[in-house]
Parts: structure tokens; sequence; C-alpha cells
């Protein structure tokens, strides 16, 4: 998967926006994906993640990335 921002070129990584899997708990929360598609919860949300089934979370975010879900440039905020 290339991580490029037709507005602020390359990346290394995106942002998926979590309030994809569960709009209230996860608003305002990203996980980062990588080239490889791999997703990770970002260091600063991990206290407040900590509570949830996170495995269950990132496995699904993992699949909505395969399909090709919109996801943030984590510069300008703008979906690529």
């Amino acid at each position: 998967m290339k991580l490029v921002c037709p507005d602020c070129g390359e990346q290394k990584k995106l942002l998926y926006p979590a309030d994809n899997l569960a709009d209230r708990i996860f608003e305002g929360v990203y996980f980062d994906v990588d080239e490889n598609g791999n997703v990770t919860q970002q260091p600063d949300d991990e206290a407040y993640l900590q509570q949830f089934n996170m495995p269950k979370f990132l496995q699904q975010a993992r699949k909505d990335v395969a399909k090709g879900t919109e996801l943030l440039c984590p510069t300008c905020e703008e979906y690529v």
C-alpha cells in the first residue's frame, strides 16, 4: 500500500478514524496505518483504550483498511 497524500506527498503513516468502529467510544481516536496495512493504536491513547477489547477492534480496522476504507493524511487531515 502506498501512503501518498495528493496535497502533502508521501507519508510514513496514514490515520484510520476509529470512530468508524464505534461512534461514541472512539470519537477523536485514530489508529496508525503503515505501508504494509498494519494497524496500531497511538501511544497517547493507550491508557484510554486499555478498557476495551483492542485486538478485536484492531482486527476489524485491518479488515476495513484491506477493503479500501478512506484514510486521513496526518499532515493536512484530509481523506486520501
